[in-house]
């Protein structure tokens, strides 16, 4: 592990100068920044868990997700994770860095397991008034279900300072690369591309080249003549460039809701002001987005996509 005290003084500033990574997480860092997932492994090993008094609880179980995503140990990740916030729960308020660091990793470990809804769910509410990092985690949520129009708008939203959230920034560009791609704005892609790499080369942050499609990265970098020397050609977090996602329109969502709360054709007809006729209508296209052929396997359905609360 020759160079890491080098290394993870630059990694304790990952997330900017206002937040200092404390310095095994900035080992870690700075071992899976140069894709050493052994000796990130190793270092996570030492590190142990989080004791329950400990405030940054949440930066090492951010850190051991980047570990995990890497890894594609996405699953027994998502278990971890949510063990370690409902023992922490008291530290984690949505006004904190915790919960922000916390929300994001989950989203992009949902996203590499495919449960894109899941994704979805964990940052429904998020707005252009949220910080960075959780506008960035539902923006590659919106690219990778099939929207880059919805990630382009929310990364617009950000109001950035050149000396926080490095990581964070460079996720930004690349998704809007992608997203330019997507809308064949190739001369557009490639400054943002062009941006990404310089600020990569300025920061070391090379993580977030592998959280977007091998094919579209390998594109960028033809099409600009640049690519960071430091990124393996075909890692990538995410298997796929595009993930299957259930959208349901308002009145079927509202439809849902109310099958979820045990009632018949007949009461929601009535209770919505709507013929009988159109809500067995809406009930076969709820049935059809759902793969399901009954009321109760759509209920069941909806819950594990998190369309409904448990």
């Amino acid at each position: 592990m020759a160079g890491v005290g080098q290394s993870s003084a630059a990694s304790q500033r990952y997330l900017g100068d206002a937040f200092r990574l404390p310095e095994q997480c900035a080992q870690v860092i700075a071992q899976l920044e140069r894709f050493d997932v052994h000796a990130a492994g190793s270092l996570l090993e030492a590190l142990g868990e989080p004791a329950h008094h400990q405030e940054r609880w949440a930066i090492v179980a951010y850190v051991r997700g980047l570990w995990s995503l890497l890894r594609g140990d996405v699953h027994e990740a998502l278990s971890w994770e949510a063990r370690l916030v409902a023992e922490h729960a008291h530290f984690n308020s949505p006004d904190s860095l915790g919960y922000s660091l916390i929300t994001a990793v989950q989203v992009d470990l949902e996203l590499a397991a495919g449960s894109a809804n899941a994704a979805l769910a964990r940052v429904a509410t998020v707005n252009a008034a949220s910080d960075p990092i959780l506008l960035v985690a539902r923006a590659r949520a919106e690219l990778l279900t099939g929207n880059p129009q919805a990630a382009l708008t929310l990364v617009s939203a950000i109001a950035w300072s050149p000396s926080v959230y490095p990581r964070v920034r460079i996720d930004a560009l690349l998704i809007v690369a992608a997203a330019q791609l997507a809308f064949g704005q190739d001369t557009e892609a490639v400054t943002s591309w062009r941006v990404a790499c310089a600020l990569a080369a300025s920061s070391g942050c090379y993580l977030p080249f592998v959280f977007i499609d091998a094919d579209q990265r390998q594109r960028l970098g033809a099409l600009s003549g640049e690519a960071p020397s430091a990124v393996p050609a075909g890692l990538a977090v995410f298997s796929q460039s595009s993930l299957p996602v259930v959208r349901l329109t308002a009145r079927e969502a509202e439809i849902l809701r109310l099958l979820d709360e045990g009632m018949s054709t007949k009461e929601i007809s009535t209770l919505l002001y709507i013929s009988v006729n159109t809500v067995k209508s809406q009930l076969r296209n709820l049935y059809r987005k759902l793969g399901v052929q009954s009321r109760e396997d759509a209920v069941a359905e909806a819950k594990r996509l998190q369309l409904l609360s448990e």
